[in-house]
């Protein structure tokens, strides 16, 4: 929700923290002096990072996007979108409530995934996000289909009229938005069968198919 791209790429919203709040939430007293957590840092087009996490890129394999091993104390907190902090759930339960004590309403933390946890600028929303696009486009919220699997969803899944849930979504997500309608998982391309049924692509196809 951080940034939204055109087809071109060009930047048409873009929100970032203020540099002296990420250079806080770099710091021990707020990832943890134990070291366990991994420090994220993201930027227009770059990922930085505490250390060495050769497990992350897996998630990167066809992008190809890498990350940049930073001293994190060394960097200036600036033109940074997002602060992701990896590590276990019990672990970031402290660093959420670290940042709720001296942050307040200033941030806006969610969890992407149970150790995952992302931080943005407080009016930074993938709803906001999408009511940005769709006031560029002239398109009203209730012509817009989305679908969400995750805690960081919630405003989206609020906002679009045509809201859809993964069947394997976070439970507390199933638990807060109990009235979406859940479809497929998201392992077995279930947002992509999902829109063929919704565009009657099927049909589509098959009428097309020389007889």
């Amino acid at each position: 929700g951080a940034r939204v791209h055109a087809p071109d790429d060009t930047t048409i919203h873009a929100q970032d923290i203020d540099p002296a709040i990420v250079r806080r939430l770099v710091l021990p007293e707020i990832a943890g002096a134990h070291g366990r957590v991994i420090v994220n840092l993201f930027t227009e087009h770059g990922w930085l990072i505490d250390r060495d996490a050769p497990h992350l890129l897996e998630f990167h394999q066809d992008s190809g996007f890498r990350y940049e091993v930073i001293d994190m104390l060394a960097h200036d907190g600036a033109d940074i979108a997002k602060v992701l902090y990896i590590g276990e759930p019990a672990d970031l339960a402290v660093v959420a409530e670290q940042m709720r004590v001296q942050f307040g309403d200033a941030l806006y933390v969610t969890y992407s995934l149970p150790d995952c946890l992302e931080v943005m600028t407080a009016n930074v929303s993938k709803g906001r996000a999408l009511r940005a696009v769709l006031g560029r486009l002239g398109v009203d919220a209730g012509h817009c289909v989305a679908f969400g699997d995750n805690m960081n969803d919630i405003d989206l899944l609020e906002t679009a009229g045509h809201a859809f849930m993964m069947n394997n979504a976070n439970p507390d997500l199933i638990a807060r938005l109990p009235h979406i309608p859940r479809i497929g998982n998201n392992f077995d391309a279930g947002v992509a069968r999902h829109l063929r049924t919704l565009f009657a692509l099927e049909d589509l196809a098959a009428s097309r198919v020389p007889t």
